[in-house]
């Protein structure tokens, strides 16, 4: 990846077990997914010390992306569309498999219900005549993830009224 942080080329490979005790640091903090933890290690060690350490990891079973995908998912779906929650996830570095199985639990009725939601928060930002309104209101929620289906529905229930 581009962003990532690349190693000073005279610093030294962190030991096995210093770049496990890196790891549990890391994960003491946060959570990560696997991808994102192997790419903290690659800069601090080698290839074969991260994944003998992703390794560990997993079999302590502190490293788990579909866990860590789920409570994504449940924490960020009251604010986003599944289109931007997958694009989270992927850029996490979860499994494509992973983030299908995650995201199938939301419905399309909760995310019309988290359309409507954010949109009704966010009227104060629609001014002008009605077909303006209804333009600013789908570019906004699109924006968020949500899919042309849903903002469809969403913008039917809610400016059929006016």
């Amino acid at each position: 990846m581009a962003y990532a942080k690349s190693r000073k080329p005279d610093a030294p490979d962190y030991s096995y077990k210093r770049a496990l005790n890196y790891a549990m640091w890391l994960l003491g903090r946060r959570a990560y997914s696997r991808k994102e933890v192997e790419r903290k290690l690659l800069t601090k060690t080698n290839a074969e010390v991260a994944e003998a350490v992703l390794t560990r990891l997993a079999d302590l079973a502190l490293l788990d992306d579909a866990a860590y995908a789920g409570r994504i998912v449940e924490t960020q779906k009251t604010r986003k569309g599944k289109l931007a929650l997958r694009q989270v996830l992927a850029h996490k570095g979860i499994d494509e498999q992973v983030i299908s199985q995650s995201l199938d639990p939301v419905s399309d009725e909760e995310q019309i219900a988290t359309a409507k939601e954010v949109l009704t928060k966010s009227q104060w930002r629609f001014k002008g005549d009605i077909h303006a309104r209804r333009r600013k209101a789908y570019a906004f929620l699109a924006r968020r993830g949500f899919s042309g289906e849903v903002v469809s529905e969403v913008l039917e229930q809610l400016f059929s009224q006016d």
